[in-house]
């Protein structure tokens, strides 16, 4: 609409009304979309700020895997103080609904990054995971209340993370995608080992509530700085909640059946490891250094895999893990019943196979993702 102002003539006493020029409405700055050779593998760049993503992304599962596989040395110290009266069956529950969470919301999880960044859902679940353990220092005698904090908050933080960890490098890496996701691997093997540890000397010193305590603020102090310099090379295209259509190839299927049926007892050995050690006579710190061990190996098994993927490719990798896991559980698992051939069945068998699995299939998955643009 014209706007009507006053100006005065020379006359006195004299108004004449003039219109000025209707304002043009306000530009927005336009959106300035990445070419659409950008989503194409060749230009990836296998390399460059990919770099920073890897060292932070290891950061960030540095702290995911310190919740998740020392869940054991934590569980053994609540059953010896706060929870005593509570069955050990219930206690590890709680960790399992974590882990099952850190899966099952993973589809939310990444639609939440697909809109809204890998930075801000990186952050996000940091937060929610550093949330989950100072929540559950506050309810340490109460059962209902860990499950709530630690299984179902941890659950989603953990999603959260796990999803822009697998996810991220994928935009930067083509001919050394492996190399880089068992360096982002890596960093929460050596999580887990360094916290296993670390944990059963606070529990010593401060007592588990503080345990939980200092362990989410290690997250919060680690962890945001990590998740802010992790960026999307370009912005993700939307695809369909469930790409049923994946189900179509016969890799595919044949890789989501070998995950579900190859990962199926995968974190029982560090959730119970500290109670088999008690229950044989050893010491808390003992069962600790079981985990840390087993967790040791784990690390080497996930960066082993990774260029291993790149060299001889990830299905003959997948598969010759497979065997070797299969063949370590049948042969000497039966007779692991103190302590020297449960140290060598379990953790040979974690140096070569169980994140070796873990960790080729998830090269399979990004391979066959940039079959097609990303």
């Amino acid at each position: 609409m014209p706007t009507a102002t006053t100006t005065t003539t020379k006359e006195p006493n004299t108004i004449e009304l003039s219109t000025l020029p209707p304002e043009s409405p306000a530009q927005e700055p336009p959106t300035i979309d990445p070419p659409p050779d950008a989503y194409l593998t060749t230009t990836i760049p296998d390399g460059g700020y990919g770099w920073t993503v890897v060292l932070c992304a290891s950061m960030t599962a540095f702290l995911q895997n310190g919740i998740l596989n020392c869940w054991g040395v934590l569980q053994a110290a609540l059953l010896s103080s706060t929870l005593s009266s509570t069955p050990p069956s219930t206690v590890s529950f709680i960790g399992s609904l974590g882990l099952a969470g850190g899966a099952a919301y993973g589809l939310i999880a990444v639609r939440f990054m697909r809109y809204f960044g890998s930075r801000a859902a990186s952050i996000l679940g940091v937060l929610i995971m550093a949330l989950s353990l100072i929540g559950s220092a506050e309810c340490t005698g109460n059962v209902g209340g860990l499950f709530g904090t630690n299984g179902v908050l941890g659950g989603v933080g953990m999603a959260l993370v796990y999803a822009v960890c697998n996810a991220l490098p994928v935009q930067y890496f083509s001919g050394h995608l492996g190399f880089a996701n068992g360096l982002v691997k890596l960093g929460g093997g050596i999580g887990g080992c360094v916290m296993a540890v670390a944990l059963e000397a606070l529990n010593a010193k401060v007592g588990i509530a503080w345990t939980f305590r200092v362990q989410g603020f290690l997250t919060i102090a680690v962890g945001l700085p990590a998740a802010w310099f992790l960026r999307d090379r370009v912005p993700l295209r939307g695809v369909p909640f469930v790409d049923l259509h994946m189900f179509k190839s016969g890799v595919f299927a044949a890789v989501f059946a070998a995950g579900a049926v190859g990962t199926f007892a995968l974190f029982v050995p560090p959730y119970f490891l500290p109670l088999f050690a008690q229950s044989v006579g050893m010491s808390s710190g003992t069962g600790a250094g079981l985990v840390a061990a087993f967790n040791a190996c784990n690390a080497v098994g996930r960066f082993v895999a990774g260029p291993l993927c790149d060299k001889i490719g990830p299905v003959n990798m997948l598969m010759i893990t497979t065997l070797l896991n299969a063949v370590s559980m049948l042969a000497i698992w039966p007779v692991s019943d103190t302590l020297g051939p449960l140290f060598s069945s379990r953790y040979r068998t974690e140096l070569r196979t169980d994140r070796s699995l873990q960790r080729c299939r998830r090269s399979l998955l990004g391979y066959s993702d940039q079959v097609e643009p990303l």
